[in-house]
């Protein structure tokens, strides 16, 4: 018999049976995309380099353009700090500052202000009206004070003590006749100033003008229409780069993570870098937009390349291809079906069309005494009209697979576990139903075994617990029943909260044995009748602790030990052992610290009558969301009022 073809297989599954032509093809195919990417790369690349190369010859040149008007500025307020420190040194009398800058002496653009401070850093002349100054804790007076350098300090920009505002501090040393410190000559310093050369030039809309102090700090940086100082750079590229007096780098910027081209140089005159920076898209901005013209091109190219490629290669392929996936058909299904250890069999028009070896054993038949057959004969008469519908819905595509079980008969009519996995299929172009059947009686067996053990375990585990129970329970005759009580009304909160059956089970089970840390406080503790004391309540706090360390090595299937430690644990943190709140509480200790509590305050105690139901509803209440959780007492009420829980009045 010709065993159908119904396993399909893939094009080109083997190199070699494309045939040397076809593969010769496809490599020349392969090759010539490769070059065309790697020249769109290479070409790519070189433009980068290309923009990176003249970005950084522009950027240098209008570095130097920075430092000369830089230098020329700060020049201009040295010589303005000479005159007048000149000026106060020749004339006994003090000389008038603001008549020097309203005689048009210095440009009063540069300048916010320019004082003169004496030897006990008292501003005692200035180009504006002001008050008493004192500048004697300012960096640009103490290193005057020092030493007498020559030299003058550029200082970090400042707040003015004066005018208010932000400004960099320039000083120059007095001296005496006798070159004995006399105080300073200092002029503060629009930071504006330096930063207005980045409006002459176009940087582009993130570029950056900065000019940076020897020592780290910014004098003043303009970043787009952001002007900035003060900021530490002694931690970035920039500083580590200042030993070369000179240069440009790529990198990411401190303040706004942005990547950009810097030029700098340092001032030969001044312990002072100038630099600027643009944003590297802005560098690369033209390169970018060919870039993605160079990427279309590339795509084009390799499509082009791909289809007729392609279309080479298949038509040499093709003939071969339907030759051999022919032959290979039966060859590639038996070594699949015949030799698999599960059945596989074909339905069509609800006659067995094929079925392997292992399918017809499994019902103690031969191949041959299965094919041809309708496939009903083998099923059972109970089962029937479920396997025909499930027949009917594989061929008509309402549900394209499906699992099922079902008992069927052997030959010699013992029964047998069948498990089914079936889809729908087209054979000699028509619907059919492909399956998988395999013989499941083995872990059906294995199946109940492992659930009588399950409940078995579980049995053990309810008759320990229950144990437990009663042990407490002898300790404390007084409050015998009161566990088996809370973990009832545990559970009833639990159900009408809506948690699972388990969730239920554990609430009992951790009811009953709420208090079992008991068994370690002595019995007179437990019993006795009046107040107790500091110590012997301190004690009694301790059945938490432990209780959980007697259960914490069970392996329970519920969070027993747990619920125990917690369940005189608050809401509000007010509880022990652990002082826990809110949401660090779990479920189970919630709703067993408001069963614990209207149980307790409803039964009688050695020391107290029994309060009340409604004296328990009215604590809960009044503590609901502080002491316990809102909605474990909501369902709480909802019970004692709807009268589903019962409790001894």
């Amino acid at each position: 018999m010709r065993i159908p073809a119904i396993v399909h297989s893939k094009w080109l599954r083997k190199l070699g049976d494309f045939g040397i032509p076809a593969v010769t093809s496809a490599a020349l195919s392969v090759i010539l995309v490769a070059v065309c990417w790697v020249a769109t790369v290479q070409r790519i690349d070189f433009e980068r380099a290309e923009a990176i190369r003249d970005a950084t010859g522009d950027l240098s040149k209008l570095t130097i353009a920075y430092e000369e008007h830089s230098l020329r500025t700060l020049r201009d307020v040295d010589q303005v700090l000479s005159i007048v420190k000149d000026e106060y040194e020749r004339h006994e009398r003090p000389i008038d500052l603001q008549r020097l800058v309203q005689a048009g002496r210095f440009d009063p653009s540069l300048f916010l202000f320019i004082g003169i401070v004496d030897r006990n850093g008292k501003l005692v002349l200035g180009s504006l009206p002001f008050g008493p100054v004192d500048v004697a804790d300012r960096e640009y007076f103490r290193v005057h004070a020092r030493s007498d350098t020559g030299k003058m300090f550029i200082g970090q920009p400042l707040l003015g003590r004066v005018t208010g505002k932000w400004a960099i501090q320039i000083s120059r040393r007095i001296n005496g006749s006798d070159g004995s410190f006399e105080g300073i000559v200092y002029a503060a310093v629009d930071p504006s100033y330096f930063a207005s050369f980045y409006r002459r030039i176009d940087l582009g809309p993130r570029g950056v003008v900065a000019l940076v102090g020897l020592d780290g700090i910014v004098r003043v940086r303009q970043i787009g229409e952001e002007t900035t100082f003060g900021q530490d750079m002694r931690d970035t590229v920039l500083f580590s780069e200042l030993p070369k007096n000179a240069g440009t780098f790529l990198s990411t910027g401190k303040a706004d993570g942005v990547p950009r081209l810097y030029s700098y140089r340092v001032l030969d005159e001044y312990p002072i870098v100038v630099a600027l920076g643009m944003e590297r898209s802005e560098v690369l901005r033209l390169s970018a937009e060919r870039r993605h013209l160079y990427y279309i091109a590339a795509v084009v190219l390799t499509i082009f390349i791909a289809v007729g490629g392609s279309v080479v290669v298949w038509l040499l392929v093709r003939r071969n291809f339907a030759l051999r996936e022919l032959r290979e058909s039966e060859e590639r299904f038996r070594a699949v079906a015949e030799q698999n250890i599960a059945g596989i069999y074909l339905l069509q028009d609800g006659v067995v069309k094929y079925a392997n070896p292992r399918c017809a054993e499994i019902g103690g038949y031969t191949p041959e005494e299965v094919i041809g057959k309708p496939a009903l004969v083998f099923v059972p008469e109970e089962w029937r009209d479920v396997i025909r519908k499930q027949m009917e819905e594989r061929v008509a595509g309402a549900t394209k697979t499906a699992q099922y079980t079902f008992t069927g008969r052997r030959r010699d009519g013992s029964p047998v576990e069948v498990g089914i996995h079936s889809t729908q299929a087209i054979f000699d172009g028509r619907p059919a139903v492909l399956g998988v059947m395999q013989d499941i009686s083995e872990r059906k067996v294995a199946e109940q075994i492992a659930a009588r053990h399950a409940v078995q375990f579980e049995s053990a585990l309810v008759g320990a617990i229950e144990a437990l129970s009663t042990m407490v329970e002898l300790r404390d005759p007084y409050t015998a029943g009161h566990q088996r009580l809370v973990g009832d009304i545990a559970a009833a909160i639990g159900q009408e909260l809506r948690l699972s059956e388990e969730q239920i089970k554990g609430l009992r089970f951790s009811g009953y044995v709420h208090d079992i840390g008991k068994i370690a406080i002595p019995a007179e503790i437990l019993s006795k009748p009046g107040k107790l004391t500091r110590h012997e309540f301190e004690l009694i706090k301790t059945h938490s602790q432990q209780g959980y360390d007697v259960l914490k090595g069970i392996a329970f299937p519920w969070p027993i030990a747990r619920a125990i430690l917690e369940h005189h644990e608050r809401i509000d943190g007010s509880g022990y052992p652990r002082g826990l709140r809110g949401e660090e509480i779990s479920l189970e200790a919630r709703i067993l610290a408001v069963a614990d509590t209207v149980e307790a305050m409803s039964s009688h105690r050695p020391y107290r009558a029994a309060l009340g139901i409604e004296a328990a509803m009215r604590e809960i209440q009044e503590q609901s969301g502080k002491r316990y959780d809102e909605r474990v007492v909501a369902a709480c009420l909802r019970l004692l009022r709807s009268g589903a829980l019962k409790l001894a009045a």
